[in-house]
């Protein structure tokens, strides 16, 4: 995914980017329900819808795009990449199931990946010495806490708490990113940033605790529908 995803950002800006990364969410959430998954589903979809529009929100500052041929291209890698994450993700939950560990099935994950990878670049991309202090220590940080740590916990949270809730990452770390820019690089951070922060944290915690919000909802409002039944039905 990550691979298709910083290609197409050559040619689309990574607001756009973003934006279409927010899309997983939404995706698993239609394949869960595909599936028979109903439970709280409606509060889920809310949940999911506020945090897409709080991402929109916080890259709306930075969001156009001149539409080329490369640029049409680059957002259908991009999407696609994303649909093989989904069913990624759901075949990780199948897998993990069986009570294999977690940080082992991303450790494979990354090796096989990697190899991948770098077979493919040394085809399609000229080599560079490019090697030095400030991309090491940025690798060895991607390396720790965005590939062992990072992807270890995504995969420990899929068999604890299903794909849908881990994944809703993707809503977060954009925003995450506009205000670690601010404050690392002085970075420009719009009012934007913040609505959007508070519309992804509302829809993340609705997200997480939809059986929660549906069972206060139904004590407040016990003839509402929140799932396509009836009150009759609960």
């Amino acid at each position: 995914m990550f691979g298709c995803l910083y290609w197409g950002e050559r040619y689309i800006s990574s607001s756009i980017a973003a934006l279409l990364a927010a899309t997983t969410p939404i995706m698993i959430g239609i394949v869960e329900w595909l599936q028979g998954s109903r439970e709280s589903m409606g509060i889920k979809a809310c949940g999911l819808l506020i945090s897409f529009v709080g991402v929109a929100f916080a890259v709306l500052p930075a969001l156009g795009v001149e539409v080329t041929k490369e640029a049409l291209l680059a957002v259908f890698v991009i999407l696609a990449a994303e649909v093989g994450c989904v069913f990624g993700t759901m075949t990780a939950k199948r897998v993990l199931s069986t009570g294999l560990n977690p940080f082992v099935l991303n450790g494979w994950q990354m090796l096989i990946g990697g190899t991948a990878l770098i077979l493919f670049s040394l085809v399609t991309e000229p080599a560079k010495e490019v090697i030095n202090y400030h991309v090491f220590w940025s690798w060895a940080y991607l390396v720790v806490f965005g590939s062992l740590a990072g992807h270890g916990s995504y995969y420990w949270l899929v068999h604890r708490a299903g794909p849908l809730l881990p994944s809703t990452w993707t809503y977060i770390s954009p925003v995450i990113a506009q205000f670690v820019g601010f404050y690392v690089l002085a970075e420009y951070l719009s009012g934007y940033s913040f609505i959007g922060l508070s519309l992804v944290l509302g829809g993340v915690f609705l997200v997480s605790k939809a059986a929660i919000v549906e069972a206060w909802l139904k004590k407040q409002f016990p003839r509402a529908s929140y799932n396509g039944n009836t009150s009759d039905d609960f």
